[in-house]
Formats: C-alpha cells, structure tokens, sequence
C-alpha cells in the first residue's frame, strides 16, 4: 500500500484497512513474507491515522482557544 493512497484515504477508511490488516495478521495462515508485508503496511497507516488525530486534537485545542477568548468579550458587550 502506498504512503501516496493512505494520504487520499479518509480516517475512516484507513481505520477499516487497518483493521482488516489486523485481523488478516490476527488470523494466521500467513506465509512470512505476505505477514510481514502487513505488518508494515499495518504500521505505516497506524503513523498515519496517529498523525490525523494528533492534528485534529490540535485544531479542536484552538478552537477551544479561539472560543473561549471570544465568549467574555461578548459578555462584556451584552453587558454596556
């Protein structure tokens, strides 16, 4: 899998890879190479979905910023 096509892959649709990744590693049956083929994979768009939710975490943390500086100032306007 492509670092390329994780990127154009929406959160949710790299959690359901990943998942499928997981349980194909979780079952077994595997020969080494093709195991080993998904675990990386499996750790690449773990990277990746880590990565999106650290920048969502950040985003909604300045919001909450941005949210929080506004509300007193329109209670203060409210207020005259």
């Amino acid at each position: 899998m492509a670092v390329k096509k994780q990127e154009e892959d929406s959160f949710e649709t790299l959690m359901i890879k990943l998942e499928q990744c997981a349980a194909s590693l979780d079952k077994g049956g595997l020969p080494l190479s093709e195991s080993l083929e998904l675990y990386e994979q499996g750790m690449v768009m773990a990277a990746e979905a880590s990565k999106r939710l650290r920048t969502a975490e950040l985003r909604i943390e300045k919001i909450k910023t941005s949210y929080q500086q506004a509300v007193p100032d329109e209670i203060e306007a409210d207020s005259s």
